[in-house]
């Protein structure tokens, strides 16, 4: 008899996840897979729900995770017990330090730090040595902000999974957001090669943090501009 586990997800119309399932597979002269734990994804890396199977077979809620957002990204995490909000003790705040592209460093829990984490070019995770704060909290986020799958040694990166040992993502990339820039013809390239200098929020175009703070504003600004006179043409 093998046991190993597995993993599905369910993506919605905008390719971004809305469920994971993790599977007990045990294998005999076939394969049945068992479904322990379920996640719903109301918005990837922004709320998130969890449920178990009981030891009746029944789904039950677990844990509810907010997160805490900002014009840098997400700081922090909020996670509760679904099915009792009675007990201040259900409530558990986590703060996360950040690195210059985005990733969770640390992560303080009550005031005290609760885990760190280095990473190396391609998103590897280096061990800090200390055995009491290299495990990561229940929401497995950790290079550019994305949820690492341990289990696997990859990460999910929401629209397509990445292996951070390879360099490489495992499915291809069904967009090419530079037709002028030849590394965007690499399906399977993480952000054109250049891993030091963008991110990937969604799994399918590389993003900089200029783009954030400089072009993100002016095009609010100027579609907020020509919409209000777009309306008031109609008053």
């Amino acid at each position: 008899m093998l046991a190993v586990a597995a993993r599905l997800w369910g993506f919605g119309p905008d390719k971004q996840r809305t469920y994971e399932v993790t599977s007990k597979a045990t294998t005999t002269n076939g394969t049945t897979f068992n479904p322990l734990t379920m996640t719903w994804f109301a918005s990837p890396g922004h709320f998130e729900v969890d449920e178990e199977k009981d030891a009746n077979g029944n789904w039950k809620l677990n844990e509810c995770r907010h997160t805490i957002g900002s014009p840098e990204g997400n700081i922090g995490l909020v996670v509760t017990n679904c099915s009792n909000h009675s007990q201040s003790s259900d409530f558990t705040d986590r703060y996360y330090l950040k690195d210059h592209l985005g990733s969770n460093a640390g992560t303080f829990k009550q005031n005290a730090l609760e885990s760190r984490a280095t990473y190396d070019v391609w998103g590897m995770r280096i061990e800090s040595g200390n055995t009491d704060y290299d495990g990561m909290d229940s929401s497995n986020r950790g290079y550019t902000g994305h949820e690492h799958l341990t289990t696997f040694g990859l990460i999910h990166m929401n629209g397509r999974i990445y292996d951070p040992l390879l360099g490489r993502f495992l499915q291809a990339d069904p967009i090419i957001d530079e037709p002028f820039n030849l590394q965007s013809y690499n399906r399977y390239a993480y952000v054109g090669n250049n891993p030091l200098a963008f991110t990937d929020p969604t799994g399918y175009s590389k993003w900089n943090r200029i783009r954030d703070r400089v072009i993100k504003p002016i095009a609010i600004a100027v579609i907020a501009y020509y919409t209000g006179q777009f309306v008031g043409n109609w008053i």
